[in-house]
Parts: C-alpha cells; sequence; structure tokens
C-alpha cells in the first residue's frame, strides 16, 4: 500500500447502505404502538388469577374441584381475587398514586399483602383433598407453581409501567399471586396442623414477594 493510501482521510459519516439502515431502524422505533388500558389489563390480571386457581384446584384431582365448587370454596376464591385485584389496579398502577405513595408505601403495602393472608388463613375452612397432616411440601409446591403463573401473567400484562419503584411494585405483585394461589390451596386441604400450614398454605406468599422483588426491575421498569 503506497504512503499516499495509507494516509488517506476516511470518509465522513458511514456508507449510504449504513445510512439507509440507520434510517429504518429509527424509524421502526418511532412507530406508535397501540396501548393497553389499565380495564384491560385488569381483565387479563383477573384471567391469569382465575386461571391460576383452577390450575391448583385441579391438581388435587376430583376432590379439589368439588371443593372449589362448592357455595364457600367459590365465595372464598372469589372475594379473595377481587380484594386482590383491586389492590393491584388501584394502589400499585394508577400513576398519580404510584408517585403518592413512593417506595416505602408500596413496601409496607407489600408487607399488609403478606400479613393479611396469614390472618385470613385463621378465617377460611378447607375442603377434604388432604386431611392427612405433615409439613405440607405437596400443598407448598402447588402454592408456589400456581403464584409464579399468576406472578409472571401479571408482571406480563403491567410490563414496562413501573418507573418509581419497580422492586416494591414486583414484591406486590409476588405477593398477591401467591395469596390467590394460596386461597386455591387452602379451599382444598382440609388440614389444621400448624406447620402444615404454615409451610403449605402461607410460606409461598413471602417467597414469591421476594422472586417478585427481584425479577420486577427487568420487566417493570420502562
Amino acid at each position: 500500500m503506497s504512503d499516499d493510501k495509507l494516509f488517506e482521510r476516511p470518509p465522513d459519516g458511514p456508507s449510504e447502505a449504513t445510512s439507509k439502515l440507520i434510517r429504518q431502524a429509527v424509524a421502526d422505533e418511532m412507530k406508535p404502538v397501540q396501548s393497553s388500558s389499565v380495564y384491560q389489563r385488569a381483565l387479563a390480571g383477573l384471567v391469569a388469577a382465575l386461571a391460576t386457581v383452577a390450575v391448583v384446584m385441579v391438581s388435587y384431582g376430583q376432590e379439589g374441584v368439588h371443593a372449589l365448587s362448592s357455595p364457600r370454596g367459590l365465595m372464598a376464591v372469589a372475594v379473595l381475587g377481587a380484594l386482590m385485584a383491586t389492590t393491584l389496579v388501584v394502589a400499585m398502577f394508577v400513576p398519580r398514586l404510584q408517585r403518592g405513595l413512593g417506595w416505602g408505601g408500596r413496601a409496607l403495602l407489600a408487607a399488609a399483602v403478606v400479613s393479611g393472608w396469614a390472618l385470613l388463613l385463621w378465617f377460611f375452612s378447607g375442603g377434604d383433598a388432604c386431611a392427612g397432616g405433615g409439613l405440607g411440601y405437596g400443598c407448598g409446591l402447588r402454592a408456589l407453581g400456581g403464584g409464579l403463573i399468576a406472578a409472571a401473567a401479571t408482571m406480563w400484562v403491567w410490563r414496562k409501567t413501573d418507573p418509581w419503584s419497580p422492586r416494591a411494585g414486583g414484591a406486590i405483585v409476588g405477593a398477591t399471586a401467591g395469596s390467590i394461589a394460596c386461597a386455591a390451596v387452602n379451599v382444598a386441604c382440609a388440614t389444621h396442623d400448624a406447620g402444615h400450614i404454615i409451610v403449605g398454605h402461607w410460606l409461598a406468599v413471602p417467597l414469591l414477594a421476594l422472586v417478585g422483588a427481584l425479577a420486577a426491575p427487568r420487566v417493570l421498569r420502562p
């Protein structure tokens, strides 16, 4: 290579082909994306909650389906589901309330969901699917599995909507999803042993709150 070629000034800017690709990429990013309304997201979250309850109850077999179909079982799950859906929509995802509550307020709300479920356990009566006692590992796995389904679906529905405090928001999502799954477990299972209730009917709620807090920044933050 000659000295003239070696010290020749490179052309200014990218080539025409590269420029065309850059312009196309920018144009694609600027295309408007239709956003789902709060009502559409809330409806999708409710469907996810109902699907979670159905999956958990069916996992207990015929006894679980029978417990869910009883008036008391239907009422318990319906009331808890409505309360949790309201908590998510009103206290989490209304932008004005997101800013007003702040990180600390939303963290307290997540703790209130966990504590509230612990109190509600004393008022729920179970079905007849697993009255055998034990530490409740089977119930705990059902609660964790169902709660993970509900939490993942809820975070996906509300993805990129929480720029203020996604970790606290994720904790609320996880605790709420765990409560819904544990409510289904508690309706199906009649065991009243303290160890079984803690492991099988309650532990999934704080665990899923922790999982939600860890996973939320990647999903909920814009």
